[in-house]
């Protein structure tokens, strides 16, 4: 039994794993959650780390994670390869820890081009190619960083959020905030689909906290959201094609 952690730039998400089967799942790492993995605490034999954050956070962790089990946590970054996949990084342990994992556990599924999509704080595009070789991706601001960069950082932008997905010409500024919004990210899908034409790329998996709005932004993709904690465990657990 594995439990398996993915740390990142702005909660910590958690999963607690025998084999496929998920027991059980939350957020952050809180006396409540000791309260939760209480009944398993013995069968645990493995603390599985995914972290995009710093090293005083990670010794945070660390700490939190001393509270609720006396094994130690393994923390797993970026590698050159996992099988056939190989990053196109010259740094590969430079990428962050979610994309490595995301593609793992992408390429575990296709086998074959396939395009993997986390839209978290940061929005992240990465293209493997038909023979497992990363061919490179992007990093944009997510929702969030989007909204709050014209909220905090423009002049007399000052909007509410709203619940209806558009792209139209906005007439007033919360629309145009909004809007605009949607209308980068079909901008976006359309570019996606593309890419994908281009690179013989035949799948798109999306994951991330805002990844079924960027489904509906009219992303064609398949909604997968456990990649990276599907990537940890494939690579925690040794497992290669």
């Amino acid at each position: 039994m594995m439990l398996l952690i993915d740390a990142g730039n702005t909660r910590i998400k958690w999963q607690l794993r025998d084999a496929a089967r998920i027991l059980a799942q939350g957020y952050e790492l809180t006396p409540e959650t000791q309260v939760q993995l209480q009944r398993w605490q013995a069968e645990i034999t493995h603390i599985a780390v995914s972290s995009v954050a710093s090293s005083e956070v990670q010794d945070h962790i660390r700490h939190q994670l001393n509270e609720l089990s006396p094994l130690s946590p393994v923390f797993y970054s970026a590698r050159g390869a996992w099988g056939e996949l190989r990053s196109s990084y010259r740094a590969p342990e430079t990428m962050g820890a979610d994309r490595w994992h995301a593609m793992v556990a992408a390429w575990h599924r296709h086998q074959q081009g396939v395009a993997v999509v986390d839209a978290g704080s940061a929005l992240t595009v990465d293209y493997i190619g038909p023979d497992g070789q990363h061919l490179g991706g992007y990093i944009l601001p997510g929702r969030r960083m989007c909204l709050a960069s014209l909220r905090n950082d423009a002049a007399r932008i000052n909007y509410d959020l709203l619940d209806q997905q558009s792209a139209a010409p906005g007439t007033n500024t919360s629309e145009c905030v909004n809007h605009g919004l949607h209308w980068l990210w079909q901008s976006l899908s359309a570019r996606l689909a593309a890419d994908c034409q281009q690179y013989n790329l035949t799948s798109v998996l999306v994951t991330g906290g805002d990844g079924q709005l960027l489904l509906g932004a009219g992303l064609a993709g398949c909604w997968c959201p456990d990649l990276v904690f599907d990537g940890l465990s494939l690579t925690a657990n040794g497992s290669r094609l």
